[in-house]
């Protein structure tokens, strides 16, 4: 066999082995992100529940990167830190005691995306 052949025929198994990769990387993070977005409206604070149901997923891909953001929805946004960290009444008298309900679900998306790409790459 030629060396030309053999350079042919591994370079198209590498390109299907990273196009295989690749895929189970986006399907491992886009169900690591669905989930972040379960975990995150459970986990919000219910007073009307409107905050609750405002959050959003974005996932993008450029350049080979996928990303994904958890987000509030535009007419909550500014909630988010008030609620997680506490803030003072409208008064200034009294301190609302925070809720925190977005960096633990933040760290659990981490620590499983990590996992999901080591599978994926592990096979």
């Amino acid at each position: 066999m030629p060396r030309e052949d053999l350079s042919i025929q591994l370079t198209s198994v590498i390109r299907l082995y990273n196009e295989d990769v690749r895929e189970n990387i986006r399907s491992g993070l886009t169900s690591v992100a669905t989930a972040a977005v379960m975990k995150v409206k459970v986990a919000s604070p219910k007073d009307t529940g409107k905050y609750r149901r405002g959050w959003k997923l974005d996932i993008s891909e450029k350049n080979g990167e996928m990303s994904f953001v958890v987000h509030q929805g535009k007419a909550r946004a500014g909630l988010t830190h008030l609620l997680e960290d506490g803030h003072r009444t409208r008064t200034k008298k009294k301190w609302v005691k925070a809720q925190p309900h977005i960096r633990a679900v933040e760290a659990w998306a981490e620590t499983e995306s990590l996992k999901a790409i080591e599978k994926a790459v592990k096979g």
